[in-house]
């Protein structure tokens, strides 16, 4: 999705769980990387967006401060409280797809 009057790319990604439980999978990291690349050289910043589906009115914003093959580290937003604390996501490899 993009916010071309924020200047925004998001990734959106559908989740099962809740929101303030969730943090992006390390084994996309390369992916992650790789928008942000493609959206820093349009003058975009790059985000992601998770959301539940069966749980109405509540998503994640998530900033990716520090991508690599060993942990993603940064700060997420639940909305709508809209207050930023900080994550690391360094074990959530992929095991099966529940989403």
């Amino acid at each position: 999705m993009l916010d071309a009057r924020k200047k925004i790319l998001y990734e959106l990604k559908r989740i099962k769980s809740d929101v303030a439980d969730w943090a992006p999978y390390l084994d996309e990291a390369s992916q992650y990387y790789a928008l942000d690349a493609l959206a820093g050289r349009g003058g975009y910043k790059f985000r992601v967006m998770a959301y539940n589906r069966n749980i109405k009115g509540s998503y994640g914003i998530y900033i990716l401060d520090d991508v690599s093959n060993e942990s993603i580290k940064g700060r997420k937003m639940i909305m709508p409280s809209q207050q930023k604390s900080p994550f690391i996501s360094d074990n959530r490899r992929q095991q099966n797809r529940n989403y």
